[in-house]
């Protein structure tokens, strides 16, 4: 499997990003009241101006999700071209086989071993390759598998 990672914010970003947006709104309302105390902008205007937003917006969240719809339709018919995929993992490097391709990486193509619920993600740059526990050879546990692939990955260093 193989997605985009996504940033982990600290709560500490989170909530600055929360204070930012929450001075922002505050700056609009107050600059929105001056203009309607000074007669710079009728309330009408403002209204007319608030729905071709809300609209603008609106096209936007519309041809967003086109957008993802598409890509998503993309990765998945890339995945179904692959088909199974084989992982065989060793000292010296992974092999992944699939239907149309064939891929040998050594092990400094790797970045971090991390551990998931039902799973061993071993994750390159943005890249991760998902191995599900169910997948594992008989008598192996998740565990025992972590730590030979860490040893493995602190050996090519």
């Amino acid at each position: 499997m193989m997605a985009w990672a996504k940033p982990h914010r600290s709560r500490g970003e989170k909530a600055k990003r929360a204070a930012l947006g929450i001075v922002l709104y505050l700056v609009l309302v107050l600059c929105v009241v001056l203009l309607l105390q000074n007669d710079v902008v009728t309330r009408s205007s403002l209204l007319w101006g608030g729905v071709g937003i809300f609209f603008g917006i609106a096209l936007w969240a519309v041809v967003h999700q086109q957008n993802v719809n598409k890509l998503t339709s993309f990765t998945h018919e890339a995945i179904a071209r692959h088909g199974v995929i084989n992982a065989e993992l060793s000292v010296e490097d992974i092999k992944l086989t699939s239907k149309i391709s064939t891929t040998r990486m050594n092990w400094l193509c790797f970045d971090e071993i991390l551990p998931l619920v039902d799973a061993t993600v071993l994750r390159m740059g943005a890249m991760v390759y998902a191995i599900p526990d169910a997948a594992l050879p008989a008598g192996v546990t998740p565990m025992q598998f972590r730590s030979d692939l860490q040893r493995w990955l602190e050996a090519s260093r």
